[in-house]
């Protein structure tokens, strides 16, 4: 393998080995290519770890962690071994369209681009598709149109497969994954899109999302809902601090949908990070879409149990939630 690759294209993995293979399959063999696979704590009960993809094959580096904290903590053990100057993400369930993605490899992409994206289909458990993109009417030659606004690399480019990112503007800005359970890529996606002025589009569908039944995106438990809504306020905080707004309350919608309690716990998590005017305005948008009334939920709780409940979370959780932030 070349010492000096041009792309690192870094894969995490947990129990799926034979989707695993499927991916790299996908990707080309090439002296200017670096493939990385890290297993997040596989189960040996679904894994035979003396025929695990990629291990016999001199292109590819595999590393085993032990710790299982998720696709986040495998991507950054991953971004800590690449060597390329560009780094392409993949999930082990997913694949590339190899044609398309040697035509990537193949473009001279000029110095002053850190970022570039490109087309992505999302197929659907019941076999329906969509494909992520852009207008390509203002295309210039090979198939690459340049953006000059970057609101979209946290807004429909937030998967980390969605791009490929300079690994030089990753290290100079500190730039990693969350190490969280649920949505690890917001935030890695959202500094990307306030520390570059501009990218690359490139008019190629290069990678096939498939949703999989028991995948962590599928999951709809409570546990789900919170840390992604978690998420979307430390998201919030970030653009508010650089000048963008972006405010991500349909997940209020949700959780209430599944307990009241819930609600509260969210309303409060938001209070302490984003402050009264904020909360107080994604408050008032869920009670319109929900059509309910304004105060506290009064057809599931009375003002003096929801002021119960609140000085309840605020007495268990402040001193956590100071911590987090």
């Amino acid at each position: 393998m070349n010492a000096n690759p041009l792309f690192s294209v870094i894969i995490p993995h947990k129990n799926t080995p034979d989707l695993l293979q499927r991916c790299l399959d996908s990707i080309p063999r090439r002296d200017d290519v670096q493939i990385i696979v890290v297993d997040d704590n596989s189960d040996p009960k679904l894994v035979d770890f003396e025929k695990f993809p990629g291990l016999n094959d001199n292109n590819i580096e595999v590393y085993f962690t032990k710790e299982g904290k998720g696709a986040g903590y495998a991507r950054n053990v991953g971004m800590s071994h690449a060597k390329g100057e560009w780094l392409i993400f993949a999930d082990a369930d997913d694949y590339y369209y190899t044609d398309n993605l040697s035509k990537l490899m193949d473009m001279d992409i000029p110095n002053e681009y850190d970022v570039v994206v490109w087309k992505s289909e999302y197929v659907y458990l019941d076999g329906t598709s969509f494909v992520i993109g852009e207008d390509a009417n203002d295309q210039e030659n090979e198939n690459i149109i340049r953006k000059n606004t970057t609101d979209k690399l946290y807004l429909n480019y937030v998967t980390p497969w969605a791009k490929m990112v300079r690994r030089k503007l990753c290290n100079d800005k500190s730039i990693i994954f969350e190490e969280v359970k649920y949505a690890n890529d917001e935030i890695f996606s959202t500094l990307i899109g306030v520390y570059v002025n501009k990218y690359l589009y490139i008019d190629l569908l290069l990678y096939r999302h498939e949703m999989r039944v028991g995948s962590l995106v599928e999951q709809k438990s409570l546990e789900n809902y919170l840390c992604r809504l978690y998420v979307c306020f430390r998201k919030n905080e970030i653009l508010k601090r650089y000048g963008k707004y972006f405010y991500f309350n349909f997940l209020y919608i949700q959780i209430y949908s599944i307990k009241y309690i819930s609600f509260l716990k969210a309303f409060f998590n938001e209070l302490c990070m984003l402050g009264w005017n904020r909360t107080c305005h994604d408050y008032v948008d869920v009670c319109k879409r929900l059509d309910i009334s304004y105060i506290p939920f009064l057809r599931k709780i009375s003002i003096r149990r929801f002021k119960h409940h609140l000085s309840s979370f605020s007495q268990k959780n402040i001193y956590n939630i100071s911590k987090k932030k």
